[in-house]
């Protein structure tokens, strides 16, 4: 049935037992080299060994030729040369000359067993339970890859051991699908995948998952066998290995004959066909045309099947494979039926029989009884068609179970799965969410850092400016204070000038006064005396004396009116109460300006100092003007100046209220503090 049906690939690398290749030639485009005419091999051992492993998947024949030379050169029991052993093992079951290729693998193998090689050991076992397979000995096959697995489990799982488990498992998988121990293909063949998916090894996958899409087969569910078929195909060709790809073609053929697409199935057929004919494949070939006769079989196109299953048969007959010898019988005996020759499909329903026996194969049993029956219930021979039917019954409940059980664990584990993918994919959420929270976290936490960070640096950079700020202010109050005491040098300048011009007023006044004021008198009355005793001169004369006397009053006058001028001898002599009133009244009676008098509220009398501060004239037009465009720093009024001055000397309040076409309103308000008043101040 393997050939026919199954796909076993349990290649490794040259070193330990199996070599791939991965060209697309075949046979007709690499014909056998021709061996060299020199008496001396101009190859090494090494080098005959690569050639023979890289010809394996190019030309079969090339590939014994340089195995064969290798040997000639090799010493007895040495590794190189079971190399070489497992290269010609390899050989003869391509040929599907099984026993040659059991005897090779064997001799590896104990040659491995004396040099203490454990994982050479292993493969040799590997290479020889595939061997066991393809002959359908699958019970002895599963015991040798067994022993390997038991080898393994002593050996460190490294890098090159990993693959061969893949590949014991892989082959394991293959040998329960034909004994019909379902569950157990299962298992190992999702062990070997799980292993051959963690290595990456996309070839060595894609080997596990076409044994896989047999087993979906063997359950009837062919949507997931196409799939896992198509799948190895593009890995197959992608890796350009001709003969993998090949085998999934006629594997997919097999799901679309299943299916009853027979022109899809047909189609991949010839195109497996002849690439194993290109290639000298004969088992997959012989496999090939068996199901090419099976389809034409179904189309009722019986010679012609008789025809191709004929030539498997031969195929078979020449590579001794049991399994597809029985298989083939089987085929011609349901033809026969087909074509009404019972005794020619009895014949041929026996023979499979007989051979099947050896190989202990439920499925084809259940075919070859149920043809039996069949051909005895038409030679109505109805005991051994009971007896056939029942035994078809009997072993085809069998194979429900084992079936159904298998679907149930397959579903099992489908649920499984499910959950586990379920769980994945919440946990995925939940790590997703996890780092989007880490990642917000982190976010918040960056942001309160720049935040607090700007807090920092806005709150140094307020204290700077507040310090700055206060700097500055204290500089502004530095500078007003020495503004202040400049001002104050100023003001004590200016009243120093105003007390000198003052004192110098009043020694001037007192000056003319009494210097002056005297000579005049004096003139005065040595003038009158001399015009009494010229009073007999003429008339003209006394005319002109009489005028001289007049000028003479007139000078008297004016230096009073200096001397009082100078002087202001109403303040110094009635206080400034008075000295105001006499003021304001004078100038009322030019009658240019109206002026209203109240000082009800002095009490003379004031100290001298202060009244000199406080009698100050003030000359307005009526018009007003803006104080605010005289600042106090640049007035160059000597009036405004001299009374803002005073005032602040004597710890006054100086202020202007005028308004242009207003008037002006001067305000100097002083506390004052005199003994009459007991201390109480008033303004």
């Amino acid at each position: 049935m393997h050939a026919r049906f199954l796909y076993l690939c349990c290649y490794t690398v040259a070193w330990i037992g199996f070599g791939i290749s991965h060209s697309n030639a075949n046979s007709s485009n690499h014909p056998p080299p021709k061996q060299p005419t020199s008496a001396k091999n101009p190859f090494t051992v090494e080098e005959l060994n690569d050639l023979a492993w890289n010809y394996l998947d190019i030309n079969l024949d090339s590939a014994k030729h340089f195995a064969l030379q290798a040997i000639d050169l090799l010493p007895k029991d040495t590794y190189p040369k079971t190399v070489t052993y497992n290269a010609l093992g390899t050989y003869y079951q391509r040929k599907g000359l099984y026993d040659s290729a059991s005897f090779y693998f064997n001799q590896s193998l104990n040659i491995r067993k004396t040099l203490k090689d454990t994982l050479g050991s292993i493969n040799s076992l590997l290479n020889l339970g595939s061997s066991l397979y393809d002959q359908g000995n699958y019970n002895l096959s599963i015991n040798t890859l067994n022993t390997a697995l038991t080898y393994l489990s002593y050996f460190p799982h490294n890098g090159d051991s990993i693959p061969i488990k893949g590949s014991i498992l892989n082959s394991l998988g293959v040998s329960y699908i034909e004994l019909g121990e379902l569950s157990q293909a299962f298992k190992t063949l999702n062990q070997s995948y799980e292993l051959r998916t963690k290595q990456n090894d996309s070839i060595a996958t894609a080997r596990t998952i076409t044994n896989m899409g047999h087993l979906y087969m063997f359950i009837n569910d062919y949507k997931t066998a196409e799939k896992l078929f198509l799948d190895a195909i593009s890995i197959f060709k992608t890796n350009n290995i001709s003969l993998e790809e090949a085998k999934n073609y006629k594997n997919l053929a097999d799901v679309y004959l299943q299916q009853q697409q027979y022109e899809l199935a047909t189609k991949y057929y010839n195109q497996a066909k002849n690439i194993f004919l290109l290639g000298g494949y004969q088992d997959e070939l012989a496999a090939t045309y068996s199901s090419l006769g099976h389809l034409k079989e179904l189309l009722k196109n019986l010679e012609d099947a008789i025809q191709d299953q004929t030539t498997a048969l031969t195929l078979y007959k020449q590579i001794n494979d049991l399994d597809g010898i029985a298989t083939t019988y089987n085929h011609l005996g349901q033809i026969s039926l087909k074509q009404e020759r019972y005794y020619k499909a009895i014949s041929y329903f026996e023979k499979a029989e007989e051979i099947a026996d050896s190989l202990n194969i439920t499925s084809l049993f259940i075919n070859i009884y149920n043809g039996l029956s069949r051909a005895y219930s038409q030679l109505n021979d109805y005991e051994k068609a009971f007896k056939y039917g029942a035994l078809t019954d009997n072993l085809y409940t069998q194979q429900n179970k084992v079936v159904n059980q298998l679907i149930k664990e397959t579903y099992r584990l489908k649920v499984a799965e499910q959950e586990k993918m379920v769980l994945e994919e919440r946990l995925a959420k939940e790590q997703a969410e996890q780092k989007r929270l880490k990642v917000t976290n982190y976010f918040i936490y960056g942001i309160g850092g720049a935040l607090l960070l700007l807090f920092f640096t806005l709150t140094l950079n307020y204290q700077q400016k507040l310090k700055l700020k206060k700097a500055e202010e204290k500089e502004r109050q530095r500078v007003l204070e020495i503004n202040e005491i400049i001002q104050d040098q100023k003001i004590h300048k200016l009243d120093a000038v105003i007390e000198g011009q003052q004192s110098e007023r009043i020694r001037i006044s007192q000056q003319l006064h009494d210097r002056m004021g005297a000579l005049l008198s004096i003139l005065k009355i040595h003038f009158s005396e001399v015009s009494d005793s010229i009073n007999t001169l003429q008339s003209n004369t006394e005319k002109r004396m009489t005028e001289v006397n007049s000028l003479i009053d007139e000078a008297t006058q004016t230096v009073r009116e200096i001397s009082n001028d100078l002087r202001k001898g109403v303040l110094d002599e009635m206080g400034l109460k008075t000295a105001i009133e006499d003021l304001c009244l004078r100038v009322k009676e030019t009658g240019k300006i109206e002026v209203e008098t109240h000082t009800e509220s002095i009490k003379d009398p004031l100290p001298p100092a202060l009244e000199w501060a406080i009698y100050r004239n003030v000359e307005d037009n009526g018009k007003g003007f803006d104080p605010q465009s005289i600042p106090e720093s640049e007035s160059k009024s000597l009036g405004l100046k001299g009374m803002r001055v005073r005032t602040r000397k004597h710890k006054g309040m100086f202020s202007i209220d005028s308004k242009t076409q207003r008037g002006t309103i001067i305000l100097m308000d002083f506390k004052i503090d005199t003994p009459e008043t007991d201390g109480e101040e008033y303004r």
